[in-house]
C-alpha cells in the first residue's frame, strides 16, 4: 500500500510544478516605425507602434520620447513628429506600452525607430523649354516641351 502512496504522490508534485509554469506570462515586445524614414525639416513623421504577445482586451498606454522634436501623441499607438526647427540629421524616437494592471503585474514593452532629416535643398529646380518652331503664323499650332530637373537629384 505504501508504494502506490508514494506513487501518488509523486504524480500530484509533477503536476503541481507543470501547472506553475502555466501561469506565468509569454513576453512582450512593441515594433516601432517611422513614416516616412526620411524628411526635410519642417515635415510631419509619423511612429506607429505594434504591440506584440499582450493579452487581447487589455487597455495599453503609449508613451514616446525623442532625441530632439516634439512628439505628439494622445496615448494611442501612433506619434506624430514635429521636425520644424530640426537639423540635418539623425534622430531617435522611442516608445513605451503598457498594460492596464497593476504595477506588479504590468506587462511592459518598449522599441526604437530613428528617422533621418535630409539636407535642405541648396540649388532650385530648373526647366529647359523647347519649342517647336522659331517662327509660326497666328493660330497655328505650337508644340513646346519643358522639362524640369533638379540639380540636388530630387524628384
Amino acid at each position: 500500500m505504501s508504494a502506490r502512496h508514494n506513487f501518488f504522490v509523486l504524480f500530484v508534485v509533477v503536476g503541481l510544478s507543470l501547472g506553475s509554469m502555466a501561469l506565468s506570462s509569454p513576453p512582450v515586445s512593441a515594433v516601432c516605425t517611422a513614416e516616412p524614414p526620411a524628411a526635410y525639416a519642417g515635415a510631419t513623421i509619423a511612429v506607429h507602434v505594434t504591440p506584440v504577445g499582450f493579452p487581447p482586451l487589455r487597455r495599453l498606454t503609449y508613451t514616446y520620447n525623442s532625441t530632439d522634436g516634439e512628439v505628439a501623441a494622445d496615448g494611442s499607438s501612433t506619434g506624430i513628429i514635429n521636425t520644424t526647427g530640426l537639423q540635418p540629421g539623425n534622430y531617435n524616437v522611442s516608445s513605451l506600452v503598457s498594460d492596464d494592471r497593476e504595477p506588479k503585474h504590468r506587462l511592459i514593452a518598449s522599441c526604437q525607430a530613428a528617422l533621418t532629416i535630409k539636407e535642405p535643398v541648396k540649388h532650385p529646380p530648373a526647366m529647359h523649354v523647347r519649342v517647336e518652331s522659331e517662327a509660326v503664323n497666328s493660330g497655328d499650332p505650337v508644340t513646346v516641351t519643358a522639362e524640369g530637373f533638379s540639380r540636388d537629384n530630387r524628384p
